[in-house]
C-alpha cells in the first residue's frame, strides 16, 4: 500500500471503518503483474470492537482480507456485510490502481482509480482516469448513479473522468474536485476534475476519527 487510509463512523452499526486501495504507485503503467497473482483492491475494513478494546491476533493467526466479503460482482447490495462481517473488498481488473486515499461523504468512499494504456506503452500517466463510488458500509460499486455518468466508457463501470493520475478527491458541496495529469473532461479546465457527487450536498471536512462517549 502506498497511501494512508480514510475512516469513518458507519451509519448502520456505529462501527469505526478504515477504507483504502492497493496498486504499484512506483510503476504506474506496469501491465506486466500476472493477474492471477496479485489482485489489486478497493477495501473497507471494520474494527468490530469499536468503542472498546479487543484482543488483535498475532500475524500467524491474524484475520485475512479473503474474511471479508468478496464485492466484485455485486452491484445490487445483495452482498452487504452484516454487523459480525469484517469488511468488504472489490478486485480491479486490467492492471487498475488506486492512485490516492479514498474520500468520504454522506456514507460513500470515492475512489481514484488508474488504468494503465497499453502492454506496449510505459510512459508514467497516460491512461485512462476513473472514479469509482462505493457505498461505504456494503462494499456496493454504485458509480452508475453518478449524474451525467457517460455510462461503461470502455466497458468500465467506474466513471471516466480523463486521462492520467488523479490527486486525492476533494468533496465540497455537491462536487468532486481533484487535479489530473494529463486531460481532464472538463471542458472548462482540462487539467480539473469536476463531477456532480452522489450524496446530499453536505461539506464534508475531517479532522479527526475520535468520536465522544
Amino acid at each position: 500500500m502506498y497511501h494512508s487510509l480514510e475512516d469513518e463512523i458507519g451509519t448502520k452499526y456505529k462501527k469505526l471503518w478504515l477504507y483504502g486501495g492497493t496498486g504499484d504507485y512506483l510503476i504506474l503503467n506496469d501491465v506486466v503483474v500476472n493477474p492471477a497473482s496479485v489482485d489489486n483492491l478497493m477495501f473497507g475494513i471494520k474494527n468490530v470492537h469499536f468503542p472498546y478494546f479487543g484482543q488483535v491476533n498475532d500475524a500467524v493467526t491474524a484475520d485475512k482480507l479473503t474474511n471479508c466479503k468478496d464485492n466484485t460482482s455485486d452491484n445490487t447490495a445483495a452482498n452487504c456485510p452484516e454487523n459480525a462481517d469484517l469488511g468488504w473488498y472489490i478486485k480491479l481488473t486490467d492492471q487498475k490502481k488506486v492512485v490516492a486515499e479514498p474520500s468520504l461523504a454522506d456514507n460513500i468512499v470515492y475512489y481514484p482509480i488508474y488504468k494503465p494504456s497499453s502492454k506496449n506503452n510505459l510512459s508514467c500517466g497516460s491512461g485512462d482516469a476513473y472514479i469509482c463510488a462505493v457505498d461505504a458500509e456494503c462494499g456496493t460499486n454504485i458509480s452508475s448513479r453518478f449524474p451525467g455518468n457517460p455510462n461503461k466508457h470502455k466497458g468500465e463501470e467506474c466513471y471516466f473522468v480523463g486521462t492520467g493520475v488523479l490527486s486525492k478527491l476533494v468533496i465540497h458541496g455537491s462536487k468532486i474536485y481533484a487535479n489530473i495529469t494529463e486531460k481532464s473532461e472538463n471542458p472548462n479546465k482540462d487539467d480539473l476534475v469536476v463531477i456532480e457527487s452522489l450524496g446530499a450536498g453536505t461539506n464534508t471536512f475531517r479532522s479527526s476519527w475520535r468520536e465522544n462517549f
